[in-house]
This record gives C-alpha cells, structure tokens and sequence, in this order.
C-alpha cells in the first residue's frame, strides 16, 4: 500500500523529468550518498531551535504549532526571487514575537491580503502571493471546521506522527 509520501517522491519524479530548467544530477547524487555513506558525520545535524530565523518558544508550544503550519503552507516556490526560505522565516517569526496568536486561524481568517502581503512578506510583489495568502485562509477555514481552530489538535488527533498530520490534514481539504 502506498501512502503520501509516496505520491509525493512519484509527482516529483514526473515533475522533474519533464522539466526544462532544472535537472536532476544523479552522477552528483550519487557521489554525494557515497561519501554520506563512508562518512556519516559529514552532516552536522541543526536543532529547529538553533536555526535564528525559526521561530521557538518552548514555554509556548503551541505558538511554534501555529508557525510550523503557516510556514509550512507558505513554503512553495521562491523563484524568481531573491528573498529565501529563511527570509520567510524571519518575517514569520517577528510577527510572533509580537503577537504570540497572531496564527491562531480565527486571526488568520481575519487577515487582510494588504496586511498579509506587508506582515508576512515585507510588502514585495512575492511570487505567487495571491494563492499563497488564499491557502492561509484555506488551511485556517479547515482548521476551524474540523479541529476547533488549533493547529496543535491535528498533530494530536494524528497521535503526534507527522506523516498521518499530511494524511489527515489532506484529506479534510479535499473531501
């Protein structure tokens, strides 16, 4: 039986082998896990908590919920920009250390797209923001109809594994 992360690697694979731009170096690939292979402390493993631009409050878990879901909606192609992941996470983050429910999805529903497009974007012409900011409301519209308005009730309904998160979440958009 296959699960969602296996239609994601599937739709990547087709995505990437029809695309014009950008391809797949698999002798590089292929280098890299070897040397992964025969070396595996290369990788310096970086805490969630470490990283300036996330956002992490232990005394308020569920604040940092709310950030995982909001950047995680918002986490989709940067091209052709030069503003980056980190940048995003930075914007977010700030918003929080201000208002600790600023991503509780009653006051996502609230947010205007000129307030979306200044707060969580610096007021640049990012790509894709109009559907960005129609996910937002989405994501928040189904958080409030199926799981209270917490963010943090789905990764509890889910019992805290983060690939039955994407499952549940998913399906709720879509059925």
């Amino acid at each position: 039986m296959s699960g969602i992360c296996d239609f994601v690697r599937e739709a990547a694979f087709k995505v990437s082998e029809k695309s014009k731009l950008v391809k797949i170096n698999n002798e590089a690939l292929s280098k890299l896990v070897s040397e992964l292979k025969d070396q595996p402390n290369k990788l310096e493993y970086t805490d969630w908590a470490d990283c300036d631009f996330h956002y992490f409050d232990a005394n308020e878990p569920e604040s940092v919920v709310d950030y995982i879901f909001v950047i995680d909606a918002l986490n989709f192609c940067f091209w052709p920009h030069t503003w980056e992941y980190c940048d995003l996470g930075t914007s977010l983050k700030n918003i929080l250390l201000k208002d600790k429910k600023a991503f509780k999805p009653a006051n996502l529903i609230q947010l205007s797209f000129e307030n979306f497009k200044k707060d969580f974007f610096a007021g640049i012409d990012f790509p894709l923001i109009q559907e960005r900011f129609r996910i937002i409301k989405e994501v928040a519209t189904e958080c409030l109809k199926n799981f209270d308005g917490e963010f943090s009730n789905i990764i509890k309904k889910a019992n805290y594994s983060a690939q039955e998160v994407t499952i549940l979440f998913i399906l709720q958009l879509f059925i």
